[in-house]
């Protein structure tokens, strides 16, 4: 069980949020791309600083992408709100399906997949609209609604797989305090 929970840890504290960053932050790189690997090591730096008092953690990977990638600081910041605004959607999401259905069973999971569509093809044609036009970006963001749905499909699904994995984290912890 301890096993179990740490590597539940591990994998949705570093690996998914790295994953994470780096579907969210590759358009944005100006420079040179980013590599999967180099993002999961800044997750995992960015992880122990921020139990400093000041956040290192988010300041370091802002500076890093800044340096090596030619990211900015508003691209970082908009990197930063699309994660937060990609939680609360599928979080939403996954609240008002579990309400409504009251357990997981294949009619949840349709729900779900059905319900993370509609919220990709909702965002897309919004996200050309949001994005400021003084960030340096991929041209295909700006461009056609299916780039940005090929852009937001796997955040989205990258999100929901945080979801779960935070879930499972928190399930194993109260099973751990129950004995």
């Amino acid at each position: 069980l301890t096993l179990a929970f740490f590597t539940t840890v591990a994998f949705s504290s570093v690996i998914v949020p790295g994953l994470q960053f780096w579907l969210i932050t590759r358009p944005f790189a100006t420079t040179e791309r980013i590599p999967i690997m180099s993002m999961q090591a800044l997750s995992a730096g960015g992880v122990l600083l921020n139990y400093t008092p000041f956040k290192a953690g988010l300041i370091g990977r802002v500076t890093y992408l800044k340096l090596f990638h030619g990211v900015g600081l508003r691209a970082a910041l908009s990197t930063n709100i699309m994660i937060s605004l990609l939680f609360v959607l599928t979080s939403m999401l996954a609240l008002v399906v579990t309400a409504w259905r009251g357990g997981f069973d294949v009619a949840w999971w349709l729900l779900m997949l059905i319900g993370i569509a509609l919220l990709i093809l909702i965002s897309a044609p919004l996200l050309r609209y949001t994005l400021p036009g003084s960030i340096q970006t991929d041209p295909l963001l700006r461009g056609t609604t299916g780039a940005r749905v090929r852009y937001l499909a796997p955040c989205y699904i990258v999100q929901m797989i945080a979801l779960f994995a935070t879930s499972l984290r928190w399930w194993l912890i109260f099973l751990i305090l129950d004995k």
